[in-house]
């Protein structure tokens, strides 16, 4: 791991918090991350939409990136229950996740899909959280290359180099995430962030795909943070339930941030 590598966190609250829960918490993970503002950190929460504007309008936010959990893929009107992107424009968020595998998984939404959303909200120049993975099925047919390269190719595509800086793409194993996760090894994680890298390459030159960060998530806790992001593929980690409580969020933060800093016996001294 390289001792100057900015480093990305970035978690989705689901339906676990309503708007003033929302806002507590932005609140008290501002408090707990400030002094950090002047490292090469980059964090990012992703909100359901009916907290979106009352965090934006608490002024908490300060250096973490608000997000949008998903946005609509069109533009039309005549989508009932959608948000589109310009709403999400005027809201003033940060960024947008685009392609969760809950929406894959129990929404059906095709990679066609997920590339309109992408484009939609590179266009409006807000980040995107591109999100991929393999399903346990597909792993065991031994396809999972196959797979992040389809879902990489597809989403991507249309999406010029001048946006490249808007994008962030998160791997997450479908079969890795959720109450029920298996524990990935940092090898496996490693080796499914090569492809990704290498097909990136394929589509944008390899200069360009070092530059595009992408973000490991899956049952990742306090515990194998580390391991994880000591890979040299791998920019950030995305975390779910384990930081869904401020200080469980902010403990991870901290340790792998001066893990990098000062070394491994240092990172000891913050708990």
């Amino acid at each position: 791991m390289q001792n100057n590598k900015r480093l990305f966190f970035v978690t989705n609250t689901k339906m676990s918090k309503g708007i003033k829960e929302s806002i507590q918490y932005f609140e008290e993970l501002n408090q707990k991350v400030a002094d950090l503002g002047g490292m090469q950190v980059e964090i990012a929460v992703m909100l359901p939409y009916a907290a979106l504007y009352a965090v934006k309008s608490s002024e908490k936010r300060r250096g973490i990136l608000l997000g949008a959990q998903n946005v609509c893929g069109g533009r039309e009107i005549g989508y009932t229950g959608e948000i589109s992107i310009e709403m999400l424009k005027e809201l003033e968020v940060d960024c947008v996740m685009a392609g969760h595998s809950d929406r894959r998984c129990k929404m059906n939404e095709s990679n066609e899909e997920i590339r309109k959303k992408v484009l939609l909200a590179t266009e409006q120049d807000i980040c995107v959280y591109l999100c991929i993975g393999e399903t346990e099925q597909q792993k065991q047919q031994g396809i999972t290359e196959e797979v992040l390269k389809i879902q990489l190719k597809k989403c991507l595509q249309g999406v010029s180099t001048e946006k490249l800086h808007l994008l962030r793409i998160l791997y997450e194993p479908v079969w890795a995430i959720g109450v029920s996760g298996a524990v990935v090894s940092p090898q496996y994680a490693e080796k499914s962030h090569e492809i990704i890298r290498n097909c990136l390459a394929e589509l944008y030159g390899q200069d360009r795909a070092d530059s595009i960060p992408i973000i490991y998530g899956g049952s990742v806790d306090k515990e194998n943070a580390l391991p994880l992001i000591e890979q040299q593929q791998i920019d950030g980690l995305g975390i779910g339930r384990n930081a869904w409580d401020a200080e469980g969020f902010n403990r991870i933060i901290r340790k792998v941030i001066f893990e990098q800093k000062r070394g491994k016996s240092d990172a000891e001294n913050i708990e």
